[in-house]
């Protein structure tokens, strides 16, 4: 995420949703979304009844992985050394191994396959890094009709969290 925040403040971009909050003057940021990361296991998985599960639980699985999950590899890798991914770049592709593949994969409370009815369950996960709050990010400008957008961002965000 370093590039977003990098190209945010050299100003090449006006606005940025990035994993964590800014902590940098002159950038203003407020919360969009939370999403938490899910083990997909199939039903018939050893761990598949579990209420919940912990990265350290999983390690040395094979994983079935979409190559554009961003930040989310790095913490697997970070969490589970022992883990091996099988990659799958074409999203529509991996789509349709997540449904029908014997290996586990991984869920948000955002993705749709999370919610398709498929032969397998979405175990919560314990671990602190898996449950990411997103922020938006703009970097203030004086003048900048893009401010009153923030305000008014900000204004309907900041009411979406309190219900």
């Amino acid at each position: 995420m370093a590039e977003l925040e990098r190209r945010l403040l050299d100003g090449t971009l006006d606005f940025a949703i990035l994993p964590f909050r800014p902590e940098r003057e002159g950038v203003r940021s407020v919360v969009v979304m939370r999403e938490d990361l899910y083990a997909s296991l199939p039903r018939a998985h050893p761990l598949a009844g579990r209420p919940s599960l912990t990265l350290a639980e999983l390690d040395g699985e094979t994983f079935l992985l979409y190559a554009g999950i961003g930040f989310w590899r790095g913490i697997c890798e970070r969490l589970m050394p022992r883990a091996h991914y099988v990659t799958q770049d074409d999203y529509l592709v991996f789509s349709q191994l997540a449904r029908t593949s014997p290996l586990p994969s991984f869920v948000t409370g955002e993705s749709e396959l999370m919610r398709a009815g498929l032969d397998r369950v979405s175990v919560p996960l314990e671990d602190d890094d898996v449950h990411v709050t997103f922020y938006l990010a703009m970097r203030e400008r004086p003048g900048s009709p893009l401010g009153e957008l923030m305000d008014w961002l900000e204004g309907r965000l900041g009411l979406c969290a309190l219900l």
